[in-house]
């Protein structure tokens, strides 16, 4: 298992252990050790999926404090353009966001520490999501911020699928940022 710091503080691309045999494959993307070598504190309270259609843009999204979580992303079919916004005022990379290509043969995940903003736009047909999180979800401390507010130049051609509450999340404002 290897841990690629990305170019935001404390993010990783998580290069998981896949074996295979003509059953098929077995895939491993977490391992607490490798995180602890690194410093990072993930223990995972919560699993869940998501399911999205081609177009389907989900974010920009993040749990406010004190139930802000930790993150394992993982593309497990088709392929998305996921996107980090760092959003913690002391960090050196503070207002940036990046993009990695997400899917399900590469053996990637996504490490997303506390204080950046999540999301992604389906580029398949149909791709799954899994989240693991160092918290549960609370609802009461939902948020997110505007995904075509932030530096990013997404892969879109068209009107992006969005849910009512993406359309009215407000713009990225540094000055807001909770964390």
């Amino acid at each position: 298992m290897i841990l690629e710091p990305l170019a935001l503080e404390g993010a990783y691309l998580v290069h998981g252990y896949r074996m295979a045999d003509e059953r098929g494959w077995f895939w491993k993307n977490y391992q607490d050790t490798a995180f602890g070598h690194l410093g990072l504190e993930f223990e995972c309270r919560e699993t869940f999926f998501s399911m999205s259609s081609s177009g389907v843009l989900r974010g920009m999204h993040f749990q406010l404090p004190p139930k802000a979580h930790n993150k394992l992303v993982t593309c497990l079919s088709g392929e998305v353009f996921d996107v980090l916004l760092d959003m913690r005022k002391n960090s050196l990379t503070f207002g940036k966001a990046i993009s990695v290509k997400l899917n399900s043969e590469g053996d990637v995940s996504v490490f997303v520490p506390i204080g950046l903003a999540h999301g992604f736009y389906v580029m398949t047909e149909r791709a799954m999501m899994c989240y693991q999180t160092s918290i549960p979800y609370d609802p009461n401390s939902d948020s997110g911020v505007n995904w075509n507010s932030i530096a990013v130049d997404w892969p879109i051609t068209q009107q992006p699928v969005l849910s009512e509450r993406d359309q009215g999340l407000p713009p990225w404002r540094p000055c807001y940022s909770p964390f």
